[in-house]
Protein backbone atom coordinates (compact mmCIF):
# COMPACT_ATOMS: atom_id res chain seq x y z
CA UNK A 1 0.00 0.00 0.00
CA UNK A 2 3.13 2.53 0.42
CA UNK A 3 4.36 1.61 -3.14
CA UNK A 4 1.15 2.37 -4.41
CA UNK A 5 0.01 5.32 -2.63
CA UNK A 6 3.58 7.20 -3.26
CA UNK A 7 3.72 10.38 -2.01
CA UNK A 8 4.76 11.38 -5.36
CA UNK A 9 1.80 10.26 -7.27
CA UNK A 10 -0.95 12.32 -8.09
CA UNK A 11 -4.09 12.22 -6.18
CA UNK A 12 -6.05 10.18 -8.91
CA UNK A 13 -3.52 7.51 -9.36
CA UNK A 14 -3.25 6.75 -6.00
CA UNK A 15 -6.97 6.35 -5.31
CA UNK A 16 -6.91 4.70 -8.37
CA UNK A 17 -4.24 2.30 -6.78
CA UNK A 18 -5.59 1.87 -3.45
CA UNK A 19 -8.99 0.25 -5.21
CA UNK A 20 -7.26 -3.25 -5.29
CA UNK A 21 -7.17 -2.92 -1.88
CA UNK A 22 -10.70 -1.95 -1.15
CA UNK A 23 -12.03 -3.60 2.05
CA UNK A 24 -8.88 -5.83 2.19
CA UNK A 25 -8.09 -4.74 5.74
CA UNK A 26 -11.41 -4.95 6.77
CA UNK A 27 -11.91 -8.38 5.96
CA UNK A 28 -8.62 -9.20 7.90
CA UNK A 29 -9.86 -7.68 10.81
CA UNK A 30 -13.04 -9.60 11.01
CA UNK A 31 -11.56 -12.84 10.77
CA UNK A 32 -9.01 -11.80 13.29
CA UNK A 33 -11.80 -11.18 15.52
CA UNK A 34 -13.89 -13.78 14.71
CA UNK A 35 -11.14 -16.11 16.07
CA UNK A 36 -10.18 -14.53 18.99
CA UNK A 37 -14.10 -14.63 19.59
CA UNK A 38 -14.23 -19.17 19.05
CA UNK A 39 -11.08 -18.98 21.22
CA UNK A 40 -11.81 -16.86 24.24
CA UNK A 41 -15.87 -16.82 24.27
CA UNK A 42 -16.56 -19.87 25.56
CA UNK A 43 -13.86 -19.51 28.65
CA UNK A 44 -15.56 -15.53 29.61
CA UNK A 45 -18.84 -17.15 29.38
CA UNK A 46 -17.52 -20.10 32.06
CA UNK A 47 -16.47 -17.06 34.53
CA UNK A 48 -19.79 -15.33 33.87
CA UNK A 49 -21.90 -18.45 34.80
CA UNK A 50 -19.90 -19.31 37.94
CA UNK A 51 -20.36 -15.56 38.57
CA UNK A 52 -24.08 -16.06 38.24
CA UNK A 53 -24.26 -19.28 40.44
CA UNK A 54 -22.14 -17.46 43.59
CA UNK A 55 -24.57 -14.53 43.39
CA UNK A 56 -27.30 -16.62 43.39
CA UNK A 57 -26.32 -18.98 46.08
CA UNK A 58 -25.58 -15.44 48.20
CA UNK A 59 -28.89 -14.13 47.57
CA UNK A 60 -30.38 -17.36 48.66
CA UNK A 61 -28.17 -17.72 51.72
CA UNK A 62 -29.21 -14.23 52.92
CA UNK A 63 -32.89 -14.56 51.56
CA UNK A 64 -32.85 -11.48 49.45
CA UNK A 65 -33.26 -10.41 45.80
CA UNK A 66 -29.49 -11.04 43.82
CA UNK A 67 -27.96 -8.43 42.89
CA UNK A 68 -28.12 -7.42 38.53
CA UNK A 69 -27.45 -10.66 37.31
CA UNK A 70 -24.18 -10.83 34.44
CA UNK A 71 -25.28 -10.61 30.78
CA UNK A 72 -24.74 -13.91 29.40
CA UNK A 73 -25.14 -13.53 25.78
CA UNK A 74 -22.48 -10.46 25.54
CA UNK A 75 -20.09 -13.04 26.48
CA UNK A 76 -20.33 -14.69 23.33
CA UNK A 77 -20.42 -11.17 21.94
CA UNK A 78 -17.14 -9.06 23.37
CA UNK A 79 -13.81 -10.27 23.40
CA UNK A 80 -10.78 -8.12 24.91
CA UNK A 81 -6.97 -8.85 25.11
CA UNK A 82 -3.42 -8.48 23.14
CA UNK A 83 -5.29 -9.84 19.65
CA UNK A 84 -7.73 -7.93 19.99
CA UNK A 85 -5.89 -4.60 20.52
CA UNK A 86 -3.49 -5.46 17.47
CA UNK A 87 -6.56 -5.69 15.37
CA UNK A 88 -8.02 -2.24 16.33
CA UNK A 89 -3.69 -1.35 15.59
CA UNK A 90 -3.74 -3.08 11.98
CA UNK A 91 -7.47 -1.65 11.06
CA UNK A 92 -6.19 1.86 11.80
CA UNK A 93 -2.82 1.58 9.94
CA UNK A 94 -4.32 0.35 7.57
CA UNK A 95 -7.35 2.69 6.72
CA UNK A 96 -7.24 6.78 5.66
CA UNK A 97 -4.16 6.35 4.09
CA UNK A 98 -4.26 9.44 1.67
CA UNK A 99 -5.28 11.32 4.67
CA UNK A 100 -2.30 9.71 6.66
CA UNK A 101 0.20 10.69 3.74
CA UNK A 102 -1.21 14.64 4.05
CA UNK A 103 -0.92 14.55 8.21
CA UNK A 104 2.79 13.22 8.12
CA UNK A 105 3.95 16.20 6.16
CA UNK A 106 2.51 18.69 9.16
CA UNK A 107 3.75 17.18 11.54
CA UNK A 108 4.82 18.84 14.46
CA UNK A 109 8.86 19.24 14.05
CA UNK A 110 9.52 21.43 17.34
CA UNK A 111 11.55 18.33 18.99
CA UNK A 112 13.22 17.37 16.11
CA UNK A 113 13.77 21.01 15.30
CA UNK A 114 15.38 21.58 18.79
CA UNK A 115 17.50 18.58 18.71
CA UNK A 116 18.70 17.87 15.26
CA UNK A 117 17.90 20.94 13.63
CA UNK A 118 19.08 20.14 10.17
CA UNK A 119 17.25 17.01 9.77
CA UNK A 120 14.00 18.49 10.72
CA UNK A 121 15.13 21.34 7.62
CA UNK A 122 15.54 18.64 5.26
CA UNK A 123 12.31 16.93 6.28
CA UNK A 124 10.31 20.61 5.47
CA UNK A 125 12.10 20.88 1.92
CA UNK A 126 11.04 17.82 1.19
CA UNK A 127 7.08 17.95 2.28
CA UNK A 128 7.27 21.43 0.37
CA UNK A 129 7.86 19.54 -2.88
CA UNK A 130 5.81 17.07 -2.30
CA UNK A 131 2.92 19.38 -1.39
CA UNK A 132 3.00 22.28 -3.59
CA UNK A 133 0.64 22.26 -6.04
CA UNK A 134 2.53 21.30 -9.43
CA UNK A 135 2.49 24.08 -11.99
CA UNK A 136 0.92 23.71 -15.31
CA UNK A 137 3.43 22.67 -17.99
CA UNK A 138 5.18 25.26 -20.12
CA UNK A 139 3.59 25.77 -23.75
CA UNK A 140 5.92 23.57 -26.32
CA UNK A 141 7.56 21.59 -23.66
CA UNK A 142 5.75 17.98 -23.91
CA UNK A 143 8.09 16.25 -20.96
CA UNK A 144 7.21 18.91 -17.83
CA UNK A 145 4.69 16.92 -16.58
CA UNK A 146 6.83 13.71 -16.81
CA UNK A 147 9.75 15.95 -15.04
CA UNK A 148 7.67 16.95 -12.23
CA UNK A 149 6.05 13.49 -11.39
CA UNK A 150 9.58 12.11 -11.31
CA UNK A 151 10.83 15.09 -9.29
CA UNK A 152 7.79 13.92 -6.83
CA UNK A 153 8.77 10.28 -6.76
CA UNK A 154 12.53 11.04 -6.05
CA UNK A 155 11.75 13.42 -3.42
CA UNK A 156 9.53 10.99 -1.96
CA UNK A 157 12.06 8.36 -1.50
CA UNK A 158 14.13 10.57 -0.14
CA UNK A 159 11.60 11.13 2.46
CA UNK A 160 11.19 7.32 2.88
CA UNK A 161 15.22 7.35 3.70
CA UNK A 162 15.05 10.47 5.88
CA UNK A 163 12.54 9.02 7.86
CA UNK A 164 14.66 5.42 8.50
CA UNK A 165 17.66 7.84 9.72
CA UNK A 166 15.41 10.24 11.99
CA UNK A 167 14.48 7.29 13.87
CA UNK A 168 18.01 6.11 14.70
CA UNK A 169 18.13 9.16 16.40
CA UNK A 170 17.68 8.65 20.40
CA UNK A 171 14.28 9.64 21.41
CA UNK A 172 12.97 9.60 17.99
CA UNK A 173 12.60 5.94 17.47
CA UNK A 174 8.75 6.30 17.01
CA UNK A 175 8.76 9.20 14.26
CA UNK A 176 5.98 9.05 12.60
CA UNK A 177 4.80 4.95 13.25
CA UNK A 178 1.25 4.39 13.55
CA UNK A 179 -0.27 4.64 16.68
CA UNK A 180 -0.21 1.67 19.01
CA UNK A 181 -3.10 0.35 21.03
CA UNK A 182 -1.49 2.42 24.15
CA UNK A 183 -1.61 5.27 22.52
CA UNK A 184 -5.55 4.73 20.44
CA UNK A 185 -6.53 4.25 24.65
CA UNK A 186 -4.97 7.74 25.29
CA UNK A 187 -6.73 9.22 22.74
CA UNK A 188 -10.06 7.80 24.00
CA UNK A 189 -9.46 9.78 27.20
CA UNK A 190 -12.20 12.36 27.02
CA UNK A 191 -14.71 9.56 26.08
CA UNK A 192 -15.34 6.66 23.93
CA UNK A 193 -14.13 6.24 20.44
CA UNK A 194 -15.59 3.74 18.30
CA UNK A 195 -14.49 2.54 15.03
CA UNK A 196 -17.02 0.26 13.25
CA UNK A 197 -15.71 -2.51 10.96
CA UNK A 198 -17.63 -3.15 8.30
CA UNK A 199 -16.40 -6.43 6.30
CA UNK A 200 -17.63 -9.07 4.12
CA UNK A 201 -19.51 -10.72 6.26
CA UNK A 202 -19.46 -10.08 9.95
CA UNK A 203 -19.60 -6.42 11.17
CA UNK A 204 -17.59 -5.30 14.71
CA UNK A 205 -17.80 -2.67 16.67
CA UNK A 206 -14.33 -2.31 18.64
CA UNK A 207 -15.22 0.12 21.66
CA UNK A 208 -11.82 2.27 22.71
CA UNK A 209 -11.98 3.85 26.03
CA UNK A 210 -9.11 4.55 28.25
CA UNK A 211 -8.67 1.58 29.74
CA UNK A 212 -9.01 -1.38 27.42
CA UNK A 213 -10.37 -2.17 23.83
CA UNK A 214 -13.22 -4.19 23.59
CA UNK A 215 -14.00 -5.80 20.63
CA UNK A 216 -17.88 -5.94 20.17
CA UNK A 217 -19.83 -8.69 17.66
CA UNK A 218 -23.09 -6.61 16.43
CA UNK A 219 -26.10 -8.87 15.23
CA UNK A 220 -26.28 -7.48 11.97
CA UNK A 221 -24.12 -8.72 8.40
CA UNK A 222 -22.49 -6.48 6.44
CA UNK A 223 -24.74 -7.15 3.22
CA UNK A 224 -27.47 -5.77 5.82
CA UNK A 225 -25.80 -2.49 6.54
CA UNK A 226 -25.36 -2.02 3.05
CA UNK A 227 -28.80 -2.11 1.76
CA UNK A 228 -29.91 0.32 4.97
CA UNK A 229 -27.20 2.72 3.91
CA UNK A 230 -28.63 2.32 0.17
CA UNK A 231 -31.98 2.29 1.28
CA UNK A 232 -31.59 5.67 3.38
CA UNK A 233 -30.02 7.32 0.47
CA UNK A 234 -32.37 6.55 -1.75
CA UNK A 235 -35.63 7.80 0.31
CA UNK A 236 -33.79 11.38 1.33
CA UNK A 237 -32.88 11.69 -2.09
CA UNK A 238 -37.13 10.75 -3.30
CA UNK A 239 -37.69 13.23 -0.32
CA UNK A 240 -35.30 16.15 -1.82
CA UNK A 241 -36.10 15.75 -5.47
CA UNK A 242 -37.03 18.46 -7.34
CA UNK A 243 -38.83 20.21 -10.80
CA UNK A 244 -39.57 16.71 -12.88
CA UNK A 245 -38.37 14.26 -10.45
CA UNK A 246 -40.33 15.29 -7.48
CA UNK A 247 -42.25 12.31 -6.07
CA UNK A 248 -45.85 11.94 -5.63
CA UNK A 249 -47.83 12.32 -1.82
CA UNK A 250 -47.79 8.64 -1.01
CA UNK A 251 -44.31 8.11 -2.19
CA UNK A 252 -42.84 11.08 -0.23
CA UNK A 253 -44.71 9.41 2.86
CA UNK A 254 -43.34 5.88 2.10
CA UNK A 255 -39.66 8.10 1.61
CA UNK A 256 -40.11 9.36 5.70
CA UNK A 257 -41.16 5.85 7.01
CA UNK A 258 -38.51 4.78 5.36
CA UNK A 259 -35.97 7.11 7.06
CA UNK A 260 -37.43 6.90 10.09
CA UNK A 261 -37.40 2.79 10.03
CA UNK A 262 -33.59 3.33 9.27
CA UNK A 263 -32.66 5.67 12.03
CA UNK A 264 -35.07 2.81 14.65
CA UNK A 265 -32.74 -0.23 12.86
CA UNK A 266 -29.58 2.14 13.43
CA UNK A 267 -30.34 2.87 17.21
CA UNK A 268 -31.09 -0.92 18.24
CA UNK A 269 -28.77 -2.58 16.00
CA UNK A 270 -25.37 -0.60 16.66
CA UNK A 271 -25.84 2.35 18.28
CA UNK A 272 -27.56 1.48 21.47
CA UNK A 273 -25.59 -1.97 21.97
CA UNK A 274 -22.18 -0.13 21.65
CA UNK A 275 -23.23 2.76 24.19
CA UNK A 276 -24.02 0.65 26.27
CA UNK A 277 -21.05 -1.70 26.45
CA UNK A 278 -19.10 2.18 26.71
CA UNK A 279 -20.81 2.97 29.37
CA UNK A 280 -23.23 5.44 27.60
CA UNK A 281 -26.04 3.80 27.42
CA UNK A 282 -28.65 5.69 29.63
CA UNK A 283 -30.22 9.72 28.46
CA UNK A 284 -28.18 11.85 31.31
CA UNK A 285 -29.75 13.77 33.90
CA UNK A 286 -30.83 17.00 33.82
CA UNK A 287 -27.72 19.66 34.83
CA UNK A 288 -24.97 16.87 33.93
CA UNK A 289 -22.19 17.50 31.66
CA UNK A 290 -22.79 15.72 28.39
CA UNK A 291 -20.60 12.92 27.77
CA UNK A 292 -18.69 12.91 24.50
CA UNK A 293 -18.62 9.98 21.92
CA UNK A 294 -16.02 9.73 18.45
CA UNK A 295 -17.50 7.66 16.24
CA UNK A 296 -14.93 5.97 13.31
CA UNK A 297 -16.98 3.85 10.39
CA UNK A 298 -15.77 2.33 7.68
CA UNK A 299 -17.52 1.00 4.51
CA UNK A 300 -20.91 1.43 3.91
CA UNK A 301 -21.26 2.76 8.24
CA UNK A 302 -20.17 6.04 6.76
CA UNK A 303 -23.91 6.80 5.41
CA UNK A 304 -25.65 5.88 8.71
CA UNK A 305 -26.39 9.19 10.80
CA UNK A 306 -25.18 7.43 13.88
CA UNK A 307 -25.49 10.31 16.28
CA UNK A 308 -29.51 10.93 15.39
CA UNK A 309 -30.07 6.91 15.53
CA UNK A 310 -33.11 6.69 17.44
CA UNK A 311 -36.57 4.49 18.15
CA UNK A 312 -39.76 6.62 19.48
CA UNK A 313 -41.91 4.11 18.06
CA UNK A 314 -45.15 3.33 20.48
CA UNK A 315 -45.29 -0.46 18.84
CA UNK A 316 -41.95 -1.32 18.88
CA UNK A 317 -40.71 -5.29 19.17
CA UNK A 318 -37.25 -3.98 20.64
CA UNK A 319 -36.78 -3.14 24.61
CA UNK A 320 -34.45 -0.24 25.09
CA UNK A 321 -36.33 2.49 22.69
CA UNK A 322 -34.31 5.48 22.88
CA UNK A 323 -32.41 8.56 20.92
CA UNK A 324 -28.43 8.93 20.73
CA UNK A 325 -28.88 12.83 20.77
CA UNK A 326 -30.31 12.00 23.93
CA UNK A 327 -28.05 10.67 24.95
CA UNK A 328 -23.95 11.98 23.74
CA UNK A 329 -22.29 14.26 22.07
CA UNK A 330 -21.39 12.54 19.23
CA UNK A 331 -18.42 13.76 16.67
CA UNK A 332 -16.63 11.87 13.57
CA UNK A 333 -13.42 11.55 12.70
CA UNK A 334 -11.77 9.68 9.74
CA UNK A 335 -9.37 7.75 12.09
CA UNK A 336 -7.38 8.14 15.39
CA UNK A 337 -4.39 9.87 13.39
CA UNK A 338 -6.39 12.72 12.27
CA UNK A 339 -8.31 13.29 15.71
CA UNK A 340 -4.56 13.00 17.02
CA UNK A 341 -3.99 16.09 14.56
CA UNK A 342 -7.11 17.78 15.45
CA UNK A 343 -6.57 17.99 19.08
CA UNK A 344 -2.73 18.93 18.27
CA UNK A 345 -3.84 22.04 15.99
CA UNK A 346 -6.70 23.11 18.51
CA UNK A 347 -3.85 23.39 21.51
CA UNK A 348 -1.66 24.89 19.22
CA UNK A 349 -2.84 28.05 17.09
CA UNK A 350 -0.23 30.86 15.94
CA UNK A 351 -3.16 33.73 16.75
CA UNK A 352 -0.53 36.26 16.20
CA UNK A 353 -1.45 38.84 13.11
CA UNK A 354 -4.74 36.71 12.83
CA UNK A 355 -8.49 37.44 13.54
CA UNK A 356 -11.98 37.76 12.29
CA UNK A 357 -13.50 35.43 10.01
CA UNK A 358 -14.25 34.56 6.82
CA UNK A 359 -17.53 34.05 5.97
CA UNK A 360 -18.71 32.96 2.19
CA UNK A 361 -22.79 33.23 1.27
CA UNK A 362 -24.71 32.90 -1.80
CA UNK A 363 -27.04 35.29 -2.56
CA UNK A 364 -30.76 35.41 -0.97
CA UNK A 365 -31.85 35.19 -4.86
CA UNK A 366 -30.07 31.99 -5.05
CA UNK A 367 -30.09 30.29 -1.15
CA UNK A 368 -32.78 32.50 0.75
CA UNK A 369 -31.63 32.67 4.15
CA UNK A 370 -28.14 31.88 3.79
CA UNK A 371 -26.55 35.51 3.19
CA UNK A 372 -28.47 36.75 6.60
CA UNK A 373 -27.27 34.18 8.82
CA UNK A 374 -23.39 34.57 7.68
CA UNK A 375 -24.23 38.07 8.35
CA UNK A 376 -26.02 37.41 11.84
CA UNK A 377 -23.12 35.01 12.50
CA UNK A 378 -20.12 37.95 11.80
CA UNK A 379 -22.09 40.09 14.03
CA UNK A 380 -21.84 37.61 17.11
CA UNK A 381 -18.06 36.99 15.89
CA UNK A 382 -17.27 40.51 15.55
CA UNK A 383 -16.31 39.48 11.91
CA UNK A 384 -16.08 42.29 8.91
CA UNK A 385 -19.07 41.85 6.46
CA UNK A 386 -19.26 38.20 4.45
CA UNK A 387 -17.95 38.07 0.96
CA UNK A 388 -21.28 37.30 -0.88
CA UNK A 389 -21.93 36.42 -4.18
CA UNK A 390 -19.29 37.45 -7.21
CA UNK A 391 -17.08 39.11 -4.11
CA UNK A 392 -16.62 35.08 -3.19
CA UNK A 393 -13.78 34.26 -5.96
CA UNK A 394 -11.23 31.65 -4.80
CA UNK A 395 -8.29 34.18 -4.33
CA UNK A 396 -10.02 35.83 -1.92
CA UNK A 397 -11.23 33.13 -0.44
CA UNK A 398 -7.77 30.83 -0.22
CA UNK A 399 -5.84 34.08 1.10
CA UNK A 400 -8.55 34.66 3.84
CA UNK A 401 -8.02 30.44 4.57
CA UNK A 402 -4.61 31.34 6.21
CA UNK A 403 -5.57 33.56 8.60
CA UNK A 404 -8.90 33.53 9.66
CA UNK A 405 -9.92 31.42 13.09
CA UNK A 406 -13.23 31.00 11.48
CA UNK A 407 -14.26 29.68 8.29
CA UNK A 408 -18.12 29.65 7.43
CA UNK A 409 -19.31 28.51 3.59
CA UNK A 410 -22.95 28.88 2.66
CA UNK A 411 -22.99 27.57 -0.57
CA UNK A 412 -23.50 24.91 -2.95
CA UNK A 413 -21.28 21.54 -2.98
CA UNK A 414 -21.18 18.94 -4.65
CA UNK A 415 -19.89 14.93 -4.44
CA UNK A 416 -18.56 12.87 -7.28
CA UNK A 417 -19.95 8.90 -5.89
CA UNK A 418 -16.64 7.42 -7.99
CA UNK A 419 -13.99 9.94 -7.38
CA UNK A 420 -12.69 10.78 -4.02
CA UNK A 421 -10.99 14.18 -4.58
CA UNK A 422 -13.96 15.68 -6.69
CA UNK A 423 -15.73 17.10 -3.81
CA UNK A 424 -16.11 20.63 -4.70
CA UNK A 425 -17.39 23.92 -3.26
CA UNK A 426 -19.10 25.76 -5.55
CA UNK A 427 -18.01 29.23 -4.52
CA UNK A 428 -20.87 32.09 -4.78
CA UNK A 429 -18.76 33.92 -7.77
CA UNK A 430 -18.96 30.60 -9.69
CA UNK A 431 -15.51 29.29 -9.31
CA UNK A 432 -15.01 25.81 -7.48
CA UNK A 433 -12.71 25.34 -4.46
CA UNK A 434 -11.32 21.83 -4.40
CA UNK A 435 -11.08 18.87 -1.95
CA UNK A 436 -7.28 19.73 -2.66
CA UNK A 437 -7.23 23.17 -2.76
CA UNK A 438 -8.57 23.32 0.61
CA UNK A 439 -5.99 20.68 1.93
CA UNK A 440 -3.28 22.76 0.40
CA UNK A 441 -3.91 25.73 2.42
CA UNK A 442 -2.05 26.53 5.74
CA UNK A 443 -4.29 28.41 8.15
CA UNK A 444 -2.14 29.31 11.50
CA UNK A 445 -4.94 30.28 13.82
CA UNK A 446 -7.90 28.02 12.07
CA UNK A 447 -10.46 27.50 15.06
CA UNK A 448 -13.74 25.95 13.33
CA UNK A 449 -15.04 25.81 9.89
CA UNK A 450 -18.92 25.81 9.31
CA UNK A 451 -20.04 24.33 6.43
CA UNK A 452 -24.00 24.76 5.59
CA UNK A 453 -23.57 23.31 1.90
CA UNK A 454 -25.24 19.70 0.56
CA UNK A 455 -23.07 16.68 1.30
CA UNK A 456 -20.11 18.06 2.23
CA UNK A 457 -19.78 15.12 4.54
CA UNK A 458 -20.49 12.39 2.43
CA UNK A 459 -18.04 10.00 1.59
CA UNK A 460 -17.04 8.24 -1.91
CA UNK A 461 -18.87 4.96 -2.50
CA UNK A 462 -15.65 3.98 -3.89
CA UNK A 463 -12.97 3.83 -1.25
CA UNK A 464 -14.66 4.59 1.32
CA UNK A 465 -12.40 4.37 4.08
CA UNK A 466 -10.26 7.44 2.93
CA UNK A 467 -12.81 9.61 4.37
CA UNK A 468 -12.27 11.97 1.71
CA UNK A 469 -14.75 14.64 1.54
CA UNK A 470 -14.75 18.64 2.07
CA UNK A 471 -15.78 18.10 5.78
CA UNK A 472 -12.43 16.21 6.65
CA UNK A 473 -10.58 18.40 4.50
CA UNK A 474 -10.57 21.79 5.98
CA UNK A 475 -9.68 18.85 9.00
CA UNK A 476 -6.39 18.40 7.35
CA UNK A 477 -5.90 21.64 6.16
CA UNK A 478 -5.66 22.56 9.59
CA UNK A 479 -8.94 23.27 10.99
CA UNK A 480 -9.73 21.10 14.66
CA UNK A 481 -13.41 20.96 14.17
CA UNK A 482 -15.52 21.23 11.11
CA UNK A 483 -18.99 21.19 10.71
CA UNK A 484 -20.46 19.43 7.51
CA UNK A 485 -23.94 18.10 5.98
CA UNK A 486 -24.59 13.93 4.86
CA UNK A 487 -26.95 14.57 1.95
CA UNK A 488 -28.58 17.86 0.41
CA UNK A 489 -30.19 20.14 2.94
CA UNK A 490 -32.70 23.25 2.60
CA UNK A 491 -31.60 26.95 3.12
CA UNK A 492 -34.06 27.68 5.04
CA UNK A 493 -33.38 25.08 7.65
CA UNK A 494 -29.86 25.58 7.68
CA UNK A 495 -30.33 29.27 8.41
CA UNK A 496 -32.36 28.10 11.87
CA UNK A 497 -29.02 25.63 12.49
CA UNK A 498 -26.71 28.16 11.74
CA UNK A 499 -28.35 30.84 14.01
CA UNK A 500 -28.69 28.63 17.15
CA UNK A 501 -25.25 27.06 16.40
CA UNK A 502 -23.55 30.27 16.70
CA UNK A 503 -25.62 32.00 19.56
CA UNK A 504 -24.04 29.24 21.68
CA UNK A 505 -20.47 28.85 19.90
CA UNK A 506 -19.78 32.69 20.08
CA UNK A 507 -21.16 33.60 23.23
CA UNK A 508 -18.91 34.43 26.28
CA UNK A 509 -19.63 31.44 27.90
CA UNK A 510 -19.13 29.50 24.96
CA UNK A 511 -20.41 25.91 24.09
CA UNK A 512 -17.56 24.12 22.64
CA UNK A 513 -18.27 23.53 18.63
CA UNK A 514 -19.54 20.11 19.12
CA UNK A 515 -22.25 20.86 21.89
CA UNK A 516 -23.03 23.92 19.81
CA UNK A 517 -24.30 21.70 17.14
CA UNK A 518 -25.76 18.98 19.24
CA UNK A 519 -28.11 21.62 21.05
CA UNK A 520 -29.30 23.37 17.69
CA UNK A 521 -29.86 19.70 15.87
CA UNK A 522 -31.87 19.41 19.37
CA UNK A 523 -33.74 22.03 18.88
CA UNK A 524 -34.60 21.83 15.00
CA UNK A 525 -35.41 18.04 15.85
CA UNK A 526 -37.82 19.18 18.85
CA UNK A 527 -39.51 21.64 16.41
CA UNK A 528 -39.94 18.97 12.96
CA UNK A 529 -39.64 16.00 15.06
CA UNK A 530 -41.73 13.79 12.12
CA UNK A 531 -38.92 15.30 9.58
CA UNK A 532 -35.72 13.60 10.65
CA UNK A 533 -34.53 13.80 7.45
CA UNK A 534 -34.06 17.51 8.00
CA UNK A 535 -31.74 17.42 11.42
CA UNK A 536 -29.78 14.31 11.04
CA UNK A 537 -27.99 15.76 8.10
CA UNK A 538 -26.09 17.92 10.32
CA UNK A 539 -22.61 16.20 11.74
CA UNK A 540 -19.33 17.23 13.60
CA UNK A 541 -16.23 16.35 13.07
CA UNK A 542 -12.84 16.53 15.03
CA UNK A 543 -11.51 17.57 18.31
Amino acid sequence: MPGITDRGSDQQSAEFGLTSFEGSIRKVVQLVLMAVQLRDGPAQLKDRLETLARRLEEAAAEQRLPEPLPDLGSALRTVTGPDVERAAELLERGRGFLLSRRIEARADLGDLRSAHPGLAHEFEQLTAVLTTEPAEPAVGDPGGAERARLAGLRASRALDELVVRIRTEPGFEDFLRPPTAEQLRALAADGPVIVLNHASDNCHALVVTARSITARHLDIGAAEVTDAARQLREAVDAINAQGSSRRTPAELVAAGAEVRRTLSWTWHKIVRPVLDLAGAGAPGADGASWPRIWWVPTGAFNALPLHAAQCTRPDCEYDGCGAALDTVVSSYVPGFQTLAYARARAGRRDTSGVGGALLVASPEDDLPGVASAARYAAGLLGASEPLVGAAATREAVLAALGTTPWAHFGCHATTDPAEPSGALLHLPSGEPLSVLDICRARPRAARLAFLTACSTARTSDRLADEAIHVTSAFLLAGFPTAVGALWEIDSTHADQVTRAFYRRAAADDADTPALALHHAVRELRERIPDRPHVWAAYVHAGA
